[in-house]
């Protein structure tokens, strides 16, 4: 697991739970992350820029749970 320096907060991505579209793109998505050691009401919602940046295995982990979700147009092969 990749450790995100946020505020110096610690956060890091541990699970991906939903997505959704953009309010400007509807076929580019949001992703809800839990962070390792936080509550579910600190959960965030992650921009697939940076989920990419610091762990791209949790879009593939989450696309192969989730095999009717239309993937981002940025994931799209």
């Amino acid at each position: 697991m990749v450790q995100i320096e946020a505020d110096d907060a610690g956060w890091k991505m541990e699970n991906m739970i939903a997505c959704g579209p953009s309010k400007d793109d509807v076929k580019k998505h949001f992703y809800l992350v839990t962070q390792e050691g936080f509550t579910q009401e600190e959960n965030t919602w992650e921009t697939a820029e940076n989920v990419m940046e610091h762990v791209e295995e949790l879009l593939e982990e989450y696309y192969e749970k989730n095999e009717t979700m239309e993937r981002d147009k940025r994931f799209v092969q």
